[in-house]
């Protein structure tokens, strides 16, 4: 019998940490307790926002809506993807992997990875992060690895 584990491959930033909290500073002057607000529950929202999508509409037109909204996803062009063990890690993310393994083993195409770290991923990456308003830590966008709980 064998272990099932999961990873991603993230391209991005890491915005929290499970062990340290919070991996950013605030542009406006928020603290910290406002954060989780912002960015974990309602960052998404403020991305598609970023980009005109004001999330009216539904019961008129559900599917005029979704599509929409859909529109907006593939435009912000990022997406905040938890991870870690109890999944309480957030990211933002221009790139994500995500591999399911039992046993086996996956092969990364480095070429493909650096064909996805451009420069067209880094402003996505930076837009986003104005929208939400905090400056990471980390001082660019890189590679990350995140294993999750199985």
């Amino acid at each position: 019998m064998g272990t099932s584990t999961s990873a991603k491959l993230i391209y991005g930033y890491h915005l929290k940490s499970e062990d340290d909290g919070w991996l950013v500073q605030p542009v406006d002057g928020k603290d910290d307790d406002d954060w989780d607000a912002i960015v974990s529950d309602a960052g998404e929202d403020r991305l598609r926002e970023s980009v005109g999508f004001d999330g009216t509409g539904y019961e008129d037109d559900p599917e005029d809506w979704r599509a929409r909204r859909r529109a907006a996803d593939a435009k912000v062009g990022v997406t905040l993807e938890h991870g870690g063990y109890d999944f309480a890690d957030l990211y933002l993310s221009a790139r994500t992997y995500e591999v399911y393994f039992s046993n086996k083993c996956a092969a990364i195409d480095p070429a493909v990875l650096a064909a996805e770290s451009g420069e067209d991923a880094n402003r996505r990456l930076r837009r986003a992060l104005r929208a939400l308003g905090v400056t990471p830590i980390q001082e660019e966008p890189a590679w990350l690895l995140t294993g999750l709980r199985a």
